[in-house]
């Protein structure tokens, strides 16, 4: 590539130094201008512009015409290409050499002690097996079969490698089945031939050696039950629903048999991924009772976990099931089946998987939002941060850094901790430039988190300081990330002026106040026009529409309008108008499917119970609102505190002691003092 653009520009130099050329050989004998030991002077000549006669090239001229023509038509088609083949993110991220094999044994080291053991002549084969196996568990598919490759390539008779390629280029519980390649994690037809090849070697070589055996091994006889299950799953005819799911109910019974045959905690963990794959995301029916699969994997997840306590991926699917539990109960407390997933997130915290694999690392953030373990969802993603890191530096594909990095952020901005939340929502808006380029699809550059973390923080200075949207601002996903990094920009510009008027009619400055009112509602109809150009997002899977791939900016953006005029309202001393608006985005949120962390960036009942509490003196319908988002976000400052104002106001001592205990507890290691649960409505 980059020779492309070296000889591209190097033929436009020449084309236009020939063109330089050319135009003064013509200047000079149009006009008379003579070149003599480094001095030009002019000839005079009698004739006049009217009598000079046209000028006809000779036939050097012309062949010089068609040589620079060439140079110039050629360069910048070479710089053409290099844009074109640029813009669709193919040259992206660190320019480095992916590990050997032996440097990633080196690097994932004995893996404290973690191994499936499997029949091979060469102990680096298993190494890289072993490895390939916590990567998988990691959900990282993409260096799970870099491993389980290399480990083929080192033992091509080892059955176990080939099962392993299968299993990572396979479905899974964040990788659903569609009917044509997406931009998103799925699994398509055109991904299956592999899968069906690499099982049918898989048995192939189990069978030989099971065959040839003389010493009726147990370890080959289970490895060949291994590869008729992955067979089984990846049977002719599979490759579509609704035979997919039959096939791969039919893995996940065959392992969970080999499990119960073996007494092999492995196989009944792969079971359970097995059954969750069938339902992904779909954990639950209408009334919350677990699905069939999802019943079954469960039982065998606390299984696995009872012979196996630190088995990866065990804890990796029992979080998943756990986190998308209802939380029907007051704050502070937690469903049963939440409760449940929070115990396994406590001993997830450490294991083989410490340091290496970012995303296993980064799980129990889900269950620690949950539960209101901000602090501690924040220190489990920073370690998860630090471990997709060391994939960057060794040119590996981290998997999923920006999901981890969002939670992060996100949990910083509940627990009041600006610092970090703004220390990462730059290093986000760099993770195209540093990350390896497979970590990414077509377009991902969030730019927006850093912007809406410091709405929330009130830092109108910072905001109004802003400029103008890079054209490079994209976010997660490639449909509507400009156009909503746009809205964005004028949604926190309308609230920073609104914060401005507000604070100079504080001061008694009557015609500042109503010049950045004015500012204010422009902004505001910038915003509207900024949201209509925002498109509805492709539906995921996944998940329920529009998936746990999709970033939903339409309705983000629709949230941003009626919160910003939301807060204009109240400046112009409308609170009912206020309210109306924030109960309106309020029901847009809430019928935002499930996704941790949460799409919006901070509740809407926030600033609708500081709006009751300051402005309409509903202290009650305030309290109601608090509490229901402690309901979904237990311990979480910002609510804990509009708690307890509201309880103070309606003179429950109540109030006192929740600001006193709790609050105080939830804010222990914030960075900035807050007097409101909407700085966003409430700091000048």
């Amino acid at each position: 590539m980059v020779l492309v653009v070296l000889l591209g520009s190097l033929a436009v130099v020449c084309g236009l130094s020939l063109s330089l050329f050319y135009a003064l050989s013509d200047l000079r004998r149009r006009t008379g201008f003579k070149d003599e030991e480094g001095e030009i002077e002019r000839l005079q000549s009698e004739e006049t512009d009217a009598a000079r006669k046209p000028y006809h090239a000779g036939p050097a001229e012309t062949m010089m015409a068609f040589w620079l023509s060439l140079a110039l038509g050629t360069g910048l088609l070479a710089i053409l290409y290099f844009a074109i083949w640029h813009d669709k993110g193919e040259h992206r991220g660190p320019k480095c050499t992916p590990p050997t094999w032996q440097e990633r044994i080196a690097f994932f080291g004995n893996l404290r002690g973690f191994s499936h053991p499997i029949s091979t002549t060469s102990p680096d084969a298993q190494k890289l097996f072993d490895q390939g196996m916590l990567l998988a568990w990691n959900f990282n598919q993409y260096e799970a079969f870099q491993s389980f490759s290399m480990a083929r390539e080192l033992d091509s008779n080892a059955a176990m490698a080939s099962w392993g390629v299968a299993y990572s280029l396979g479905p899974g519980a964040n990788r659903e089945v569609v009917t044509e390649p997406k931009w998103f994690p799925s699994f398509s037809p055109d991904d299956f031939p592999a899968c069906h090849e690499a099982a049918q070697k898989a048995l192939s070589l189990a069978q030989a050696a099971v065959a040839a055996d003389t010493t009726d091994s147990k370890v080959l006889r289970k490895e060949l039950a291994y590869a008729e299950a992955q067979a089984a799953r990846f049977a002719n005819g599979t490759a579509m629903q609704p035979e997919r799911n039959i096939a791969q109910r039919r893995y996940a019974q065959l392992m969970e048999s080999i499990g119960d045959t073996y007494n092999d905690a492995h196989a009944w963990a792969l079971a359970a991924e097995g059954y969750m794959t069938t339902t992904q995301w779909d954990y639950f029916d209408e009334s919350g009772q677990y699905r069939p699969d999802a019943e079954v994997a469960l039982r065998l997840i606390r299984r696995v976990l009872e012979a196996d306590p630190q088995n990866a991926l065990a804890h990796h699917l029992h979080i998943h099931i756990a986190e998308t539990a209802r939380q029907t109960s007051a704050a502070n407390e937690h469903s049963p089946k939440v409760a449940e997933g929070s115990g396994v997130a406590m001993t997830f915290t450490e294991g083989p998987w410490e340091g290496k694999f970012g995303h296993l690392v980064h799980m129990p953030g889900h269950i620690f939002i949950r539960v209101g373990r901000w602090k501690d969802a924040v220190t489990a993603n920073i370690r998860a941060y630090r471990a997709d890191m060391d994939y960057t530096d060794r040119c590996m594909v981290a998997y999923g850094p920006e999901h981890n990095t969002d939670m992060l952020i996100y949990a910083a901005n509940m627990a009041g901790m600006v610092q970090v939340a703004e220390e990462f929502g730059m290093k986000l808006r760099a993770y195209q430039d540093v990350m390896h380029p497979a970590a990414y699809g077509d377009s991902s550059r969030e730019w927006a988190h850093l912007v809406l973390t410091k709405v929330i923080f009130g830092k109108w200075d910072d905001i109004l300081a802003i400029e103008a949207v890079p054209e490079t601002a994209r976010g997660q996903c490639p449909m509507g990330g400009i156009h909503y990094a746009h809205a964005i920009f004028h949604y926190a510009r309308c609230l920073a002026l609104a914060a401005k008027s507000a604070g100079a009619a504080a001061r008694g400055f009557a015609a500042d106040r109503e010049r950045l009112l004015g500012q204010a509602v422009a902004e505001l109809d910038l915003l509207k026009a900024a949201e209509g150009n925002v498109l509805e997002g492709e539906i995921t899977v996944p998940g329920e529409p529009p998936g746990v791939y999709a970033c939903d900016y339409k309705r983000l953006a629709k949230i941003a309008v009626l919160h910003a005029g939301a807060r204009l309202d109240l400046l112009q001393g409308d609170s009912a108008a206020a309210v109306a608006k924030l109960e309106l985005a309020k029901a847009e949120e809430d019928a935002s499917p499930y996704m941790e962390p949460p799409r919006l960036w901070q509740p809407i009942r926030h600033c609708l119970g500081f709006v009751h509490l300051n402005a309409t003196g509903d202290h009650a319908a305030a309290e109601k609102a608090y509490r229901e988002d402690l309901v979904e976000l237990p311990r979480n400052g910002w609510s804990l505190l509009g708690l307890a104002q509201s309880l103070t106001a309606q003179g429950s001592p109540e109030g006192r002691e929740i600001l006193t205990g709790d609050f105080a507890a939830a804010w222990a290691d914030a960075d900035i003092t807050i007097d409101s649960s909407c700085l966003a409505f409430s700091r000048f």
